[in-house]
């Protein structure tokens, strides 16, 4: 008997465990507001290549998010594309693909996530923050563009497919690069992994967390985003990235895509940062101008 209680401590003991990891994952990422780097504050790169950069303000509940307008001075707009940044990152960490964009007569809008950079909030709370984020930012831009693209990147490439099913603002065409498919994806790929009864506690504490946080937002996924438009998407993502495991990618579902205007890219080499190499870029660009 005394072995017995001694074994049924120890197994609450391991359910209670997981499930504070499930907690501690998401508080980890998104229970604390993220600041800019030194060299996040930094424009010059812009500058220097005659953008300007239009600031302004967007509310998303009750937050007010900074926004930037990437554009050249004088030239008449018609064409925008909303870069949704991944976590912990901000314009200049996409400086490349911006004025790429630019130089073939796109402007570029982008904003922080509520509880980060210059926006309001105390955190982001979690993933789908950025979904509701981008909705804002959608009625937002809508009002000054006619041809709007999405570009996520990561936990943006999530929320730009994700809001495909959330949003009734008129979208011309998608990519998303090194993306993760859902909230819970990393819990999800652990349980795969290692099916047990413990493993599966941080998957339940994690979504429980998001259904009450978040509501009906705890139900989309990047998969169900493209499936759920005929909206062009293009997912790019790479074998080799170990932030986000192919598994745990919008990529890795690709036999479960129905979406006849959706193509993935799978590469061999680049890790997660894939917009810093040109013929990633090259391949975004040629996308986005199949579908003016």
């Amino acid at each position: 008997m005394k072995f017995i209680g001694i074994a049924l401590i120890i197994y609450v003991c391991l359910i209670l465990f997981f499930r504070f990891l499930g907690y501690l994952i998401i508080g980890m990422n998104f229970w604390k507001r993220i600041k800019k780097k030194p060299y996040q504050k930094d424009y010059r790169c812009f500058k220097n290549k005659g953008i300007d950069i239009q600031t302004g303000r967007i509310y998303s509940n009750s937050n007010l998010l900074y926004s930037y307008l990437f554009h050249i001075n004088g030239r008449e707009g018609r064409r925008v594309v909303v870069l949704v940044k991944g976590h912990g990152c901000f314009a200049v960490d996409y400086q490349d693909i911006i004025i790429q964009l630019i130089e073939q007569g796109y402007d570029v809008f982008t904003y922080d996530v509520t509880g980060t950079g210059n926006s309001e909030g105390r955190s982001p709370r979690g993933y789908q923050q950025w979904i509701i984020d981008l909705e804002a930012a959608l009625k937002e831009i809508e009002t000054q563009y006619k041809d709007i693209y999405l570009l996520g990147h990561s936990l943006g490439g999530y929320a730009a497919t994700a809001v495909l099913q959330t949003t009734n603002i008129p979208v011309l065409a998608v990519v998303a690069v090194s993306s993760i498919n859902s909230g819970t994806e990393y819990a999800k790929y652990l349980y795969d992994c290692i099916p047990n009864i413990f493993t599966k506690q941080i998957k339940i504490t994690m979504r429980n967390y998001e259904k009450k946080k978040f509501g009906k937002y705890a139900e989309y996924t990047g998969l169900s985003g493209i499936n759920s438009t005929d909206v062009p998407v293009l997912v790019i993502h790479s074998k080799a990235d170990k932030m986000v495991p192919l598994k745990c990618s919008i990529a890795g579902y690709e036999e479960q895509i129905t979406n006849s205007f959706s193509k993935v890219i799978n590469l061999e080499t680049g890790g997660h940062e894939l917009l810093k190499y040109s013929n990633v870029r090259e391949i975004i660009i040629e996308f986005f101008q199949k579908h003016l």
